[in-house]
């Protein structure tokens, strides 16, 4: 079992690997902003330039240190295909213009 000073490591790791701040959350695709027109179209109303993974905007909130521990790695391992699925869906939606 890891210890708390483990687990806060872990977290300092991840967030001096890509500095980010708990106002900073569009940048890494974990909001991701879209309008619907008319109804059915779907137009993606932010392109983030550099894409970074969930991971980093996680480890900076404390209230998920627990999915830091290596018995959770699959669930932040879960959360970014999650997330990478969605992103691919709705460009390929906002594409097809549906």
């Amino acid at each position: 079992m890891a210890s708390a000073q483990s687990l806060r490591q872990a977290q300092v790791d991840v967030v001096a690997t890509y500095p980010i701040t708990p106002s900073t959350p569009i940048v890494e695709n974990y909001v991701q902003l879209y309008e619907i027109i008319d109804g059915t179209e779907l137009n993606i109303t932010y392109q983030p330039k550099d894409i970074i993974p969930v991971k980093y905007y996680l480890g900076i909130q404390g209230r998920f240190k627990h999915l830091f521990k290596p018995q959770n790695k699959h669930i932040l391992d879960e959360w970014q295909a999650r997330v990478d699925s969605n992103w691919k869906y709705l460009q390929k939606r906002e594409a097809a213009r549906v």
